[in-house]
């Protein structure tokens, strides 16, 4: 149920304590409540977004919370960062809810098709790409040259613990990263799948 699909389906996945499934994909969340055997698709209104979503509407980050919450996260390119809306409905309705405000030591946040992560303690982890500003970006940062100088952008992790109302605290995690999932394991400790793309000639992450 999507034939104006802009671009390839990277969706996220996730479920409420209820056993209820959603999978985000680009501007629409699909719902399954028998297991994934039926599935409604419901579209998200992006015109009425404020601000406005980047022109593909894709999201940047997407968590079904234990008690059904939706966190859907967008890129605007006005701002040249992520807003998070939320939905208590399903998906049906989407109200503004926070967005990211330090972008140190680089001047813009949006990595698409990330995935937050709910702790057992109730913080929220947003693994997301920091780079810089358009109007800093040269064409020496794109061509096909030994790259000089630090990334050109990297995977933070930031954390709230005020019910997603802030994001204040982050945390290096991987240099040339992107498309990040978490997972909390039983132990209590952390697993991250990253997409790492460095540019061409690039060095190696630093291991910090």
């Amino acid at each position: 149920d999507y034939p104006d699909m802009p671009w390839r389906g990277d969706p996220a996945i996730g479920m409420s304590s209820d056993g209820t499934i959603y999978v985000a994909l680009y501007a629409k969340i699909f719902v399954s409540k028998n297991g994934g055997r039926e599935w409604e698709s419901r579209q998200i209104d992006v015109e009425s977004l404020a601000p406005p979503a980047s022109e593909r509407a894709n999201y940047d980050s997407f968590v079904v919370l234990r008690d059904g919450t939706l966190l859907w996260a967008y890129h605007s390119p006005e701002h040249e960062t992520d807003f998070v809306v939320r939905s208590a409905d399903g998906g049906r309705t989407w109200q503004p809810w926070s967005q990211i405000v330090d972008r140190s030591p680089f001047g813009a946040a949006g990595g698409n098709q990330n995935c937050m992560t709910e702790l057992a303690d109730g913080t929220i982890l947003w693994p997301t790409r920091l780079g810089p500003r358009r109007s800093e970006i040269k064409e020496r940062d794109v061509a096909e040259t030994p790259w000089q100088g630090p990334a050109h952008w990297t995977t933070y992790v930031y954390r709230s613990t005020d019910g997603w109302r802030s994001w204040k605290d982050k945390s290096l995690l991987q240099e040339w990263g992107t498309e990040t999932n978490l997972l909390e394991l039983a132990s209590g400790r952390l697993l991250a799948a990253i997409r790492y793309q460095r540019y061409p000639h690039a060095p190696a992450p630093r291991n910090e």
